[in-house]
């Protein structure tokens, strides 16, 4: 008989009401809230700050290669512009940084040309690259011998029209001007490949 009261839920049976009830929907493998306050933390990921922090830590970064690096991430344009200029006030960003970081890891082994060409592009402004550039210029030549020597000193001379053109292409493709290239070539050729030598050549 109906005496007007139901039979307790059992713990089975109340788990279900609660996953099956509003701001529930189901996934595979369980159950997922759509209330945004009961969603974990792991799910919402990190903030726009913390994930520009994170790349930071590891390296330098342009402005402009940190911004694509964060505009999958930003709710809107705005709030990216301001995260970064956030950044650059609080000394974590910063181009000139950036520039000079990427000058020490490749002088030994790129020309001007290669090095100042990439930090364009990666939107260095052109008053810190005229200054780069002439830090550069000063030791390209000194450089491009080094290069050359590593590569071929003792394996083979640039005395053919083929050995030359392949020497130079090596030279050039590292970022060196084709007066530098040229330069060391020929002192190359005179057996002037040395530093002494070099100086020699140079006062020619």
């Amino acid at each position: 008989m109906d005496d007007g009261f139901a039979p307790p839920l059992s713990r089975t049976s109340r788990s279900a009401s609660a996953r099956s009830g509003p701001g529930c929907q189901r996934r595979a493998g369980g159950y997922l809230s759509s209330d945004p306050e009961q969603a974990p933390a792991e799910r919402r990921g990190p903030t726009l700050k913390a994930r520009a922090v994170g790349l930071l830590s590891r390296r330098e970064y342009s402005r402009k290669e940190l911004s694509g690096r964060l505009a999958p991430h930003a709710p809107d344009p705005e709030t990216l512009t301001a995260l970064l200029d956030d950044l650059q006030r609080e000394g974590w960003l910063s181009d000139e940084r950036y520039a000079r970081s990427m000058l020490n890891q490749r002088s030994a082994r790129q020309g001007e040309r290669r090095i100042i060409g990439d930090l364009r592009r990666q939107g260095v402004a052109d008053e810190l690259l005229e200054t780069l550039s002439e830090d550069l210029r000063a030791t390209e030549l000194e450089r491009a011998v080094q290069v050359w020597r590593k590569r071929f000193e003792g394996k083979a001379l640039p005395d053919t029209p083929q050995e030359y053109a392949r020497q130079a292409r090596f030279l050039a493709a590292r970022g060196f001007g084709g007066n530098v290239v040229g330069k060391v070539l020929k002192a190359a050729l005179r057996g002037h490949s040395g530093p002494e030598g070099l100086e020699d050549f140079l006062l020619d």
